[in-house]
């Protein structure tokens, strides 16, 4: 922020910019120090924050807040001259007026009198608790109030004209003196001059107009090209000059030759100049263009932040919650320098904390169990960030007793989640998805910090929002791993650039799988289906003009360019015309006024100024998905369809649900009943399908990312066509108000998971479609 927007700031603005700064000092701090409190060098850091906001304080004119400030410092340098030891009990209180302390950085210039005022007997309640930390017949916090407003020079804690020292001392020394409150406020206008206010608007508009400016730039190296074809030109002018000017000589007209020779001197000077300022023109561009792209990078750079910003809360977090159960916990964070688009890091506080709360409820022993296990007493939970393959990768561990595969499977049966003989099928891998089921929990009994069943379906919603992902891994007696995959930025991808029919597409690289050529011998059918074997897995193909409704043959060529792309472990193989090579893209939103447009996510400009569309990774394989189960294409090299096998047509089912547990249980239900089954990941997906193809009856869930069941359903009953299309919603949530409301919008039935168990799920299909055709 500089020297004017400091000037125009209110008191209680600059307030709250030294607040944020000190109690985050303080905080983690008091961590450093409950764990090592003989660490006086941590001590001296605490002193120093305590004081500068002391000083702070009595800027504003918050006297009772200088009084609690400096109740904080005394106790302090009573810590550091031994009269009292730092225990987990200091930390408590200190804890305590940090929260006071953040709650009176948000108060406004016109509410800090009153607040204040309201606050004073909360102050003096915490300042006798810090009194009570080294006497537990400390003077009342009225005398305290007192003593600290006076500040008498004799104290032996620091007096309001002396400041700690910049490095530990023994106890006899003197604290050294302080600056005066005009000096401490100058530090810190000169500390804040080094950031800049901006809205986010202004931010977005000016990374903007820099990937603007680079794709000029980059327009303006096409101008010379055609300067060079000019400057051919004059070169040719000069040759014909030169040969007119022979046959002029051999005709013997001096006068002639003579005005033939002036032309031909000012055209060989036009070319000398031309080619002067061509140079100087290339010059100019190449400089143009490194500006242009610093400029665009320091753009970007400018929307990243440090990891670090995300998890300043959560070592504080984590003392708290461990405490409270009786746990002990030790919290590392790894990669706090990893950047991170702002907009990202802004929506990774709940996914995280939800991770946290679980690792330490549920992850981590009690201490007495975890010395049984031959283990030390304090569990360890890790934050580790890092930039991985063009992703964001966050892992968070602890090193507890790992999650029960067997109890996650009683729960999962007594849930009715799915048979018996279905589970003893599933992976681990599978089997812990079911853990980012809505209400889903292993806890029996509900407790402040778990057993609702809320939390990781709110992160698998989120990374889903961001376009990543979630995975577990888990061993018994050895702990859990959480690894979010989650973009770097939102606002600039590293793309693969793909000609299909003549356009140019983009497709983000981190849902690339592999880039390879496949040739006509390689693919075969299997129950209509096209595939081909690459590194051994099976992967399904299909062309990307017809996904994207262009056409449904291929070129006619031997072999083709194809890209496989991984959607919840599944592989899929897109054709495309031509790939033309990586490239980082900026990424603008469509037009609101486009609606949601199939296949495709945002545009981009291409460096020679030429518009791409950003494919959408999740529409694109639910249609590519459809076209191999359903649809049927033609390919040149002689692989043919018999149209015959699509004679009799079968009641197509559309299951929408974000849980691919729960829509594979379904699509084994229904298929089993002899029904055609698609499947959509959300709400917008599903919208997309119901648009785009032919269904007979919609299952959906409601909980889901991006477009909820209530809306899906709001949209399907929008339409005119699809007024009479069956709907069933099918929901863990048994509210009779979710019923209502279901009910009201449109729903055919409304029924809960647990109807999977039991004939009432099928019963209502039967109902509505009646039975499969033969």
């Amino acid at each position: 922020m500089s020297a004017g927007d400091l000037q125009d700031s209110s008191m209680m603005e600059l307030f709250r910019m030294e607040a944020e700064t000190q109690t985050a000092i303080l905080s983690n701090g008091l961590l450093e120090l409950e764990a090592d409190p003989g660490n006086l060098q941590r001590i001296e850091e605490l002193m120093r924050a305590a004081h500068s906001l002391k000083g702070a304080a009595r800027i504003v004119d918050l006297h009772s807040v200088v009084q609690l400030t400096h109740a904080m410092e005394d106790h302090l340098v009573g810590i550091q001259e031994g009269k009292h030891p730092a225990t987990s009990a200091t930390a408590d209180v200190l804890f305590e007026c940090l929260d006071f302390l953040k709650e009176v950085a948000e108060w406004s210039d016109a509410q800090a009198p009153a607040k204040a005022a309201d606050s004073q007997s909360a102050i003096e309640a915490l300042i006798q608790k810090i009194q009570g930390l080294a006497d537990p017949q400390a003077a009342s916090p009225v005398e305290a109030s007192a003593s600290a407003s006076q500040e008498p020079s004799k104290k032996p804690a620091a007096p309001a004209s002396q400041e700690p020292a910049e490095s530990p001392k023994p106890p006899s020394a003197s604290p050294p003196k302080s600056p005066k409150p005009a000096e401490k406020s100058s530090s810190a206008r000169q500390s804040a001059s080094e950031f800049v206010r901006v809205t986010a608007k202004n931010l977005n508009h000016m990374v903007d107009l820099a990937a603007e400016c680079l794709v000029e730039s980059h327009n303006l190296e096409n101008s010379t090209e055609h300067l060079a074809s000019m400057h051919s030109v004059h070169q040719s002018l000069a040759s014909a000059l030169g040969a007119l000017k022979n046959r002029i000589r051999s005709a013997g007209d001096d006068a002639a030759l003579s005005a033939l020779g002036e032309v031909e001197h000012q055209a060989s000077l036009a070319s000398e100049r031309f080619t002067e300022h061509l140079e100087g023109f290339k010059d100019y561009i190449h400089r143009n263009s490194r500006l242009a792209e610093s400029l665009y990078q320091e753009s970007i750079a400018s929307r990243m932040r440090p990891f670090g910003e995300a998890v300043e809360a959560y070592p504080r977090m984590v003392r708290d919650i461990s405490k409270s159960i009786g746990k002990k916990a030790r919290f590392e964070i790894k990669g706090k320098e990893t950047e991170v688009d702002r907009d990202v890091l802004e929506k990774l506080d709940a996914p995280i904390s939800h991770i946290l709360r679980n690792a330490i409820g549920h992850g981590l022993e009690t201490p007495a169990d975890r010395q049984a296990a031959g283990k030390q007493e304090t569990g360890t939970v890790t934050i580790v960030a890092r930039h991985h393959a063009g992703m964001l990768r966050i892992e968070i561990r602890d090193d507890g007793r790992g999650i029960d595969i067997d109890r996650l499977k009683g729960k999962i049966l007594e849930k009715g989640l799915t048979t018996q003989e279905i589970l003893s099928g599933l992976s681990q891998a599978e089997l812990l998805e079911f853990l980012f089921l809505p209400a889903f929990s292993t806890v029996d009994k509900v407790t402040e910090l778990s057993g609702r069943g809320v939390g990781l379906d709110v992160v698998q919603s989120m990374m889903q929002e961001l376009g990543g992902a979630v995975r577990i891994e888990t061993t018994a007696g050895a702990g859990t791993v959480f690894q979010l995959s989650l973009p770097i930025t939102r606002s600039v991808i590293r793309a693969l650039l793909l000609e299909i029919a003549g356009e140019l597409y983009a497709l983000p690289i981190p849902r690339i799988v592999q880039i390879c050529v496949v040739s006509a011998s390689q693919i075969r059918t299997v129950e209509n289906r096209r595939y081909t074997t690459i590194d051994g897995n099976e992967v399904g193909l299909v062309s990307a003009q017809h996904v994207l409704e262009w056409t449904d043959a291929l070129p006619n060529a031997e072999s083709w360019s194809t890209v496989v792309l991984n959607h919840h472990s599944n592989l899929y193989g897109l054709i495309v015309d031509r790939i033309r090579g990586e490239t980082e893209l900026v990424v603008r939103p469509l037009d609101s006024r486009l609606g949601r447009v199939p296949n495709i996510n945002a545009t981009a400009i291409h460096a020679d100024g030429s518009p791409i569309l950003i494919l959408d990774v999740d529409d694109l394989v639910h249609s590519i998905d459809n076209k191999i189960s359903g649809e049927r294409w033609r390919m040149s090299a002689g692989i043919t369809v018999d149209s015959s096998e699509t004679a009799a047509k079968v009641q197509r089912i559309l299951v929408v649900d974000d849980s691919i547990t729960v829509r594979q249980l379904q699509k084994q239900i229904l298929e089993s009943n002899g029904y055609e089954v698609h499947l959509a990941v959300d709400g917008v997906e599903g919208w997309n399908a119901i648009r785009l193809g032919d269904y007979d009856l919609i299952i959906s869930d409601i909980d889901m990312p991006r477009m909820t069941g209530f809306e899906l359903l709001e949209h399907i009953r929008g339409e005119s066509k699809f007024a009479n299309l069956p709907v069933i919603i099918v929901s863990y949530k048994d509210r009779e108000s979710d019923r209502r409301r279901g009910l009201d919008l449109g729903a055919n039935y409304y029924l809960t998971k647990s109807s999977f168990k039991n004939e009432t799920y099928m019963n209502a299909v039967l109902d509505l479609i009646g039975e499969a055709n033969a």
